[in-house]
């Protein structure tokens, strides 16, 4: 087995915050947290203290029909 520093990791997971989630959603932080309450958004992991989410399974979410222009995304006035 290779040493922890000498190891080839092929793929990166890249994580997001709320605030960053809601932007590529394209809705509000609030409306970001209410999907996720719901169950109708990706589910967040914890990361020590942090709730992150994989920005893999948001647009995957978003690809698989819940578009920003979609249906879970509410109307701003």
């Amino acid at each position: 087995m290779e040493p922890a520093n000498q190891r080839n990791y092929s793929q990166k997971v890249e994580l997001v915050t709320a605030a960053e989630a809601a932007v590529i959603a394209g809705i509000s932080k609030r409306s970001w947290s209410r999907l996720v309450q719901q169950s109708r958004a990706p589910q967040p992991f914890h990361l020590g203290g942090c709730i992150r989410w994989r920005l893999s399974d948001i647009e995957q979410w978003i690809s698989n029909g819940c578009e920003p222009s979609g249906d879970c995304k509410e109307e701003r006035s």
